[in-house]
């Protein structure tokens, strides 16, 4: 893990709907994410959630709602959306939601994206997920508490519920 933390773990979670149909600048990037760990519970692990994206404005705007609807701490996470070079105004999205913020990767491909998101990513845990997802509200909660129930647990993934965008036409 790239996280300045050594216990840094990863939560790897789509326990979200998938298949649904500029934000502050990587140079505020540091400040709000010390600003989240400085007020985070001691008991509580921060997170970073990184998300890439790719020309899909509409399912990130879902994704974000679904993201500020969490039962964890909201002053315990952090969203970092990649721009993986999209053609659509992706801050017009990000600007939107006070918890997330923008980061920009050129060099196409999600994976690549994801990188960079950890290599800002300030948590104690990684998230990921994709913008095309709807997190449920205990997302966070469960993923957490289920990557921290026994020792040496680095992984956890969750249950991946497909949504036709058309009903008529799976």
């Amino acid at each position: 893990c790239q996280s300045p933390k050594s216990n840094c773990r990863r939560l790897y979670l789509h326990s979200a709907t998938a298949g649904q149909g500029m934000g502050k600048s990587t140079s505020l990037l540091q400040d709000l994410s010390t600003n989240i760990m400085s007020i985070c519970p001691s008991q509580t692990p921060a997170v970073s959630i990184i998300i890439p994206v790719f020309n899909d404005n509409k399912s990130l705007e879902i994704c974000l709602l679904a993201l500020t609807k969490q039962t964890y701490p909201k002053q315990c996470y952090e969203i970092i959306v990649i721009d993986n070079n999209s053609q659509e105004d992706v801050s017009l999205v990000v600007n939107r939601f006070e918890q997330a913020t923008l980061v920009h990767e050129p060099q196409p491909g999600s994976y690549i994206a994801r990188n960079r998101g950890l290599s800002v990513a300030k948590g104690d845990i990684i998230a990921f997920t994709d913008a095309d997802c709807m997190p449920t509200p205990t997302w966070l909660e469960h993923g957490v508490s289920k990557l921290l129930s026994q020792p040496n647990v680095g992984l956890v993934a969750g249950h991946i519920d497909l949504v036709a965008q058309d009903a008529n036409n799976p």
